[in-house]
């Protein structure tokens, strides 16, 4: 068996594909196999990518014939790869020659844990711009060790370039073909269900920027209609599993995604119930009825943010948001809403 299988899909980045390939087989640790998936690139990706199998034998290289998205050819590298370990980098990203050595090294001390590093962020042209991928992602002080499942459901941090983990423990968890801008968001949570991770503080890898990659995308719609699809997920999978606090702020993402979504009408609402009493459900009632108004949009905003902090002792807090309240009509004169907002105050 070999040891490690380098998984790589390529989508149109011929002007970095030579330069990933290259920071993989300069690897210090030379028995892996390296498998390519071209995703039916429209530029010159595939023909630079053939040179390099041409000059080394343990780079296996298919290509589609029509475009099938991310999701999809990550899952088919998955089902190809016979390595004992199992490492993901895209067509932009770079490793460090020892990237593997010294994850494996770990390993030897248990091969069950979940593996990444910290990750430089380099511009186009591969130059440093001085700043760590998880400073960028906001998580210099959050753990990154151990069981981070909570910690990841609140967001993602993991630099998915730099894991390395045993190919047995993923069972039949695939990445999910609904998904095709933040699949790894899901993927890592999973790991992490049932995985302690280890993170290595030197930078091991590069993640680089540039005008198509996610960082850039945080405030488009496709990326959004991908969390709000994810939230939803987490609160039906996970939510027997995670505590009140951690429900109340993904139920608080799915919201504000949703009004976010619903004033560009990308999405239809839909009421969800993670606490079995829900008195946010008039958001998506009146949302579902169509209301334009941007005043009381900003209403609604501030009902929800007002009552996601009531607790039953907070009498100033539950008096705002019961003024708010009393100004929608729409709201106060609807008999579940105030059945299920008085059993919420009084669990």
């Amino acid at each position: 068996m070999v040891l490690v299988s380098v998984l790589l899909p390529s989508y149109n980045h011929e002007k970095f594909i030579a330069e990933t390939i290259e920071s993989v087989l300069a690897q210090t640790i030379k028995d892996l196999e390296f498998i390519i998936i071209d995703d039916f690139s429209s530029d010159r990706s595939t023909e630079i990518i053939k040179k390099y199998q041409e000059k080394d034998d343990r780079i296996k290289f298919l290509v589609h014939r029509e475009n099938i998205g991310i999701s999809k050819t990550e899952n088919e590298l998955l089902n190809m790869a016979k390595g004992k370990y199992v490492a993901f980098l895209n067509s932009d990203d770079v490793w460090d020659k020892q990237k593997i050595e010294k994850q494996l090294k770990v390993l030897e001390r248990d091969e069950n844990l979940i593996i990444w590093t910290e990750g430089e962020i380099i511009d186009e042209n591969s130059k440093l711009i001085g700043m760590k991928f998880t400073e960028k992602h906001g998580a210099s002080r959050k753990k990154k060790s151990g069981n981070i499942f909570e910690e990841l459901l609140y967001n993602n941090f993991i630099f998915f370039a730099s894991l390395l983990f045993k190919r047995e423990n993923l069972g039949d968890l695939r990445f999910n073909e609904k998904l095709n801008i933040i699949n790894d968001f899901q993927f890592e949570v999973a790991l992490a269900e049932n995985y302690d991770y280890f993170f290595i503080s030197e930078p091991l890898a590069k993640y680089r920027v540039h005008d198509y990659n996610t960082i850039f995308l945080e405030n488009k719609v496709p990326i959004r209609k991908e969390y709000f699809f994810i939230f939803k997920l987490f609160l039906e999978k996970y939510s027997e599993k995670i505590p009140k606090k951690l429900k109340l702020y993904i139920y608080q993402k799915i919201i504000d995604l949703s009004i976010s979504l619903a004033n560009k009408s990308e999405i239809r609402s839909k009421s969800y119930n993670p606490f079995k009493i829900d008195p946010f459900r008039f958001i998506y009632n009146i949302k579902q009825e169509k209301i334009k108004n941007i005043l009381f949009l900003r209403q609604k905003r501030k009902i929800y943010r007002y009552l996601a902090q009531i607790q039953p002792k907070s009498l100033k807090k539950f008096i705002l948001a019961l003024t708010i309240v009393l100004r929608c009509n729409k709201v106060s004169r609807n008999l579940n809403f105030w059945i299920n907002f008085i059993l919420f105050l009084l669990k």
